[in-house]
């Protein structure tokens, strides 16, 4: 999957980077200033900041509509189309 995104020396660099200590050490640091800061209490959870200063806390994935509507971006909700469903 990350070489859908990244070319091969990315993917190597990034396997390294993810054996290194250091690296490991400010994964722990994020995850737990994201748990003990910031609330939060599973995945995905994002905290996200506005361009006047506000942040809000959002947990799930069917939350973007709440993300999009917080940042005043607009967007369409999803829509069911019309089927002829065999049930």
């Amino acid at each position: 999957m990350l070489r859908e995104v990244f070319s091969d020396k990315e993917v190597e660099d990034i396997l390294a980077a993810a054996k290194r200590d250091d690296v490991k050490a400010q994964l722990t640091k994020n995850t737990e200033h994201a748990w003990k800061d910031l609330g939060a209490f599973g995945a995905p959870w994002f905290w996200v900041s506005d361009g006047r200063g506000k942040s809000e806390p959002f947990f799930g994935s069917d939350r973007w509509g709440y993300i999009w509507e917080f940042l005043g971006l607009p967007f369409e909700h999803v829509k069911l189309l019309t089927t002829k469903s065999k049930l």
